[in-house]
């Protein structure tokens, strides 16, 4: 950043949703700072609990109660990354955060001009302290690729059976945590299993199983009835983009985070562990298939979804931005 900075002139700084060093050279050279979040809401909230115990929103006094309380005991956790965060904003001859910021979170999100959410607000938790600085523009979809070269059962996507989708992540090479269990769940029904990725070979394959070890998202999503999934946000918001009702078995990361977004905006089911038990993924299936609510949940997200024009409304954003530095400059 030093070295761009002395050839070049910064008008803005543009970043991922954790880069947090480049919040304060932003602030440190008096430019604009827009932040693209591809991840769950990352801010404590008086209205939730917060941010990594997948717990949705109490919805009763001791619920509500259980919010606050964790919340207290989270920023108390916290604090020394606050100490720390003001120590390296000194680097940068900057003041330290407001007393008012009690988790590290909230003041980081608390410089970005902008914090750009790539999701829909029905996704989200409501929130009635949520910063102005938030903008939710909707998640980006990828086109089916052309390119793709369909495997050699791909005609068996058009028949009548009710297709099921297991996919578990590019980053968790172990199948037996999600795609086994499920092949085990659904091998006896009547669906059409298919199982990605998957790049070892399975023994006793059942005949209602087909697996690939790549299939892009925009190619396969039309014909799925239910995605069985580890919680990404990318592939979450694809299959909801397809109206598609969801069974999430998230735990890393921010997955548990989405998947309790997915209980509680009714387009899923939670099942609360990244390797379930065959019976449990079985149950998840059939409930989502018989329980229309699902399915019209999901397909509620679908219409909310595609009304999002996030290309646009990113560098509407951004644009904004700049117009507004220019006219201060002036």
């Amino acid at each position: 950043m030093e070295d761009i900075k002395d050839e070049f002139e910064i008008d803005l700084i543009l970043v991922d949703a954790i880069t947090w060093p480049e919040y304060f050279k932003a602030e440190q050279l008096g430019v604009p700072c827009v932040n693209m979040q591809v991840i769950p809401l990352l801010v404590n909230s008086k209205n939730t609990a917060p941010f990594g115990l997948g717990l949705i929103p109490g919805s009763n006094v001791l619920t509500k109660l259980r919010d606050r309380v964790l919340t207290a005991i989270t920023n108390f956790l916290f604090r020394d990354m606050l100490k720390l965060a003001n120590q390296k904003r000194a680097l940068f001859g900057l003041p330290p955060f407001n007393k008012e910021f009690k988790f590290i979170s909230n003041a980081m999100f608390s410089i970005p001009d902008k914090n750009l959410y790539m999701t829909v607000p029905s996704f989200e938790y409501p929130r009635t302290d949520l910063p102005n600085t938030i903008e939710y523009i909707g998640p980006v979809m990828r086109a089916p690729d052309p390119d793709f070269i369909e495997p050699d059962w791909w005609s068996d996507l058009h028949g009548d059976k009710v297709v099921i989708l297991v996919n578990q992540g590019t980053m968790i090479s172990d199948i037996s945590d999600l795609i086994l269990p499920t092949i085990e769940a659904l091998k006896a029904e009547d669906y059409l299993i298919i199982a990605v990725p998957v790049n070892q070979h399975i023994d006793d394959l059942p005949k209602n199983v087909r697996t690939s070890d790549f299939i892009p998202f925009g190619n396969i999503l039309p014909y799925v009835d239910v995605f069985v999934t580890n919680a990404g946000y990318g592939g979450v918001h694809m299959a909801l983009a397809e109206g598609i009702p969801i069974v999430a078995a998230g735990e890393q990361d921010d997955k548990m985070e989405i998947a309790a977004r997915i209980e509680w905006s009714g387009c899923g089911i939670n099942l609360r562990s990244k390797s379930p038990k065959s019976i449990k993924i079985g149950q998840a299936v059939k409930q989502v298939l018989e329980n229309a609510s699902y399915t019209n949940n999901a397909y509620r997200l679908k219409k909310e979804i595609i009304s999002y024009d996030p290309v646009t409304l990113a560098c509407d954003a951004v644009e904004k931005e700049l117009s507004l530095q220019t006219r201060v400059s002036v």
